[in-house]
């Protein structure tokens, strides 16, 4: 390989790369529990951005003791639906410099 032409790639890779990592920071993705009594967003790099709660699920006391659960399952959700965005994502921007991740 022409070493011009390996820089050049090298070049292209870096700025692959550099797209790659600020569609990360605008990706979100929403998970949700309880019929959307609980909805968490997270961004790309799985930071929460918000947290919803629906009060009036929640209205009896005794309803409360399922929260921190329906938390937990809202958030697993999120991190799913996270990940195969991410994973669509890296996998078009891989392919457009000539990698491939068996999937």
């Amino acid at each position: 390989m022409n070493p011009f032409d390996a820089i050049k790639n090298l070049q292209n890779m870096t700025e692959t790369l550099q797209n790659m990592e600020s569609k990360v920071k605008e990706i979100t993705a929403s998970g949700t529990a309880g019929a959307s009594a609980v909805t968490i967003v997270l961004n790309g790099k799985f930071e929460m951005q918000d947290i919803k709660i629906d009060k009036e699920m929640f209205e009896d006391v005794e309803d409360l003791e399922a929260l921190p659960m329906l938390i937990k399952l809202a958030h697993n959700n999120a991190v799913e639906n996270v990940s195969e965005k991410l994973k669509s994502q890296t996998s078009s921007l891989a392919s457009d410099i000539g990698l491939s991740f068996n999937q």
